[in-house]
């Protein structure tokens, strides 16, 4: 379970469940790339800590997400969701 800080709570976009490990996630949009538009909020972030998000195209059923990037370019994972719930903005 991964929640944005309250910072940035009133902008949220949504939210959704990790299908396989039953993970809960929120996510907001960061820019309008058409390749990885979302951050999906993977950690609580804390000081000094990680910065709690990820890169990611979040669709209806599926996220594509930024885990790492080599000399290939971006390493990215696809995870099926549930339960996915776009906020009214």
């Amino acid at each position: 379970m991964a929640f944005a800080p309250y910072a940035v709570s009133l902008t949220l976009t949504g939210q959704f469940v990790e299908r396989e490990r039953g993970k809960y996630f929120e996510y907001d949009r960061l820019s309008d790339s058409a390749d990885h538009p979302y951050r999906v909020w993977v950690t609580t972030p804390w000081k000094g800590i990680d910065s709690g998000w990820r890169y990611a195209k979040v669709l209806k059923t599926v996220v594509h997400i930024v885990i790492d990037e080599d000399e290939n370019g971006l390493v990215i994972e696809k995870w099926s969701i549930k339960n996915h719930s776009v906020y009214a903005q």
